[in-house]
């Protein structure tokens, strides 16, 4: 594994050996946020065949999805900085995969199908860029830029998984069976890992802070403004933007 300049030889490859399960665990947390999106276009037909609802309809969701991003993600990150990435990515897998589970129940009603949508979109805000790498970050220096990398390429694992499980699942079942297979079986892989491999400094930082003091120091300014910078990328990479700053260093 290459070397970065400024830090000891070897360095990068110990914490890769340390912590490589963290990377696991949020590589397959973040490949939960694009399943929604990527397997849609599978129940474009069975939708329409089961309501006459139009593409324009049906595919309103991930600007539902987007607009609540743009809103809830620096919130999300100030949850971060007081409880830790681990708590909020354990309780937003849970919601995340009952909300995609509840799609199955739409009965035709437009205005039904757009709360779902709002419901899923509220979801999944706790598991999405800021809550995975911000713990990525905090245990990786040396083989930050790769560690990310990674994590941030679960977008694309779910980008081949998705649309070919949701299409297989259609045609052997139905489509509100896809919906709740979908969520139960990525639920509950996501869950068991982020359970077992999904802890960081950033959680045992938090920790002991709240036994120290109840108000926040100066650590913890520092670590809120870099949340508040991934959150804010995490909500551009919704809307296809990506804002041009710093992201947060081992300080974070």
């Amino acid at each position: 594994m290459a070397e970065q300049r400024g830090f000891p030889s070897g360095q990068a490859a110990a914490e890769w050996r340390a912590k490589w399960t963290l990377v696991l665990a949020a590589t397959l947390g973040f490949s939960v946020v694009g399943m929604s999106i990527y397997s849609l276009g599978a129940f474009f037909k069975p939708l329409h065949e089961a309501f006459g609802w139009d593409r324009t309809l049906i595919s309103a969701g991930p600007t539902v999805y987007a607009a609540t991003s743009l809103i809830c993600q620096p919130f999300v990150g100030r949850m971060i900085d007081r409880w830790g990435p681990r708590r909020i990515a354990l309780i937003g897998v849970v919601l995340s995969a009952i909300s995609y589970a509840l799609f199955a129940t739409a009965n035709g009603s437009p205005t039904g199908w757009l709360l779902l949508w709002l419901l899923y979109s509220l979801s999944v805000q706790l598991i999405l860029m800021s809550t995975w790498s911000s713990a990525v970050a905090s245990e990786f220096e040396a083989g930050r830029g790769l560690a990310l990398a990674f994590t941030l390429g679960g977008s694309a694992l779910s980008g081949v998984v998705a649309p070919i499980s949701a299409l297989l699942l259609i045609e052997a079942y139905d489509w509100r069976t896809a919906f709740v297979v979908i969520a139960l079986v990525t639920g509950l892989i996501v869950l068991v890992a982020s359970w077992f491999f999904f802890h960081s400094r950033l959680d045992t930082r938090r920790t002991a802070v709240a036994a120290w003091s109840p108000r926040c120091g100066s650590r913890n300014v520092s670590s809120s403004a870099c949340h508040w910078r991934w959150s804010a990328a995490g909500s551009g990479r919704c809307c296809g933007v990506t804002p041009n700053w710093p992201m947060p260093t081992a300080a974070c």
